[in-house]
């Protein structure tokens, strides 16, 4: 395995505006959904939904940790499912009404050339059920 860490992220952005927590009102994010969140507080900075974040460092030691790694991924993706489930996709086009951009963004780091990912299709069909593009951006 060739990734250290991944990051999944709901994102909501666009416009010179601070955008704030509203992305976060508008899709009906309760503090009972324990996410951490990051509001967009400068123009142009998009406000964030942290799923889940996992790391190759806390899976252990030996083979076994990749594998460990990857229930992980699946685990947090099955969890962001079922909550994108919850949401309203009328939220998701009132946001696009008002002209600005949502998506799922994950970020992640590689210690070398090889990145594998699985997305299952549960996680798949809310995204697309939504209207929202999945970026990778590893590196940046």
């Amino acid at each position: 395995m060739a990734v250290e860490w991944l990051e999944f992220n709901l994102r909501g952005y666009g416009g010179r505006a601070p955008i704030g927590t509203r992305f976060f009102d508008l899709i009906g994010l309760k503090p009972k959904d324990r996410f951490p969140t990051v509001p967009g507080e400068d123009e142009w900075q998009a406000a964030r939904i942290v799923l889940f974040a996992v790391s190759i460092a806390d899976c252990g030691r030996g083979d076994g940790r990749y594998d460990k790694f990857e229930r992980q991924i699946a685990r947090g993706l099955k969890r962001a499912a079922k909550w994108l489930a919850a949401r309203d996709p009328k939220a998701f086009a009132q946001w696009r009404k008002e002209r600005k951009q949502a998506d799922i963004f994950i970020d992640g780091w590689m210690n070398s050339d090889q990145f594998g990912l699985t997305l299952p299709p549960e996680f798949v069909r809310e995204c697309s059920r939504l209207g929202l593009p999945i970026e990778i951006c590893t590196n940046d």
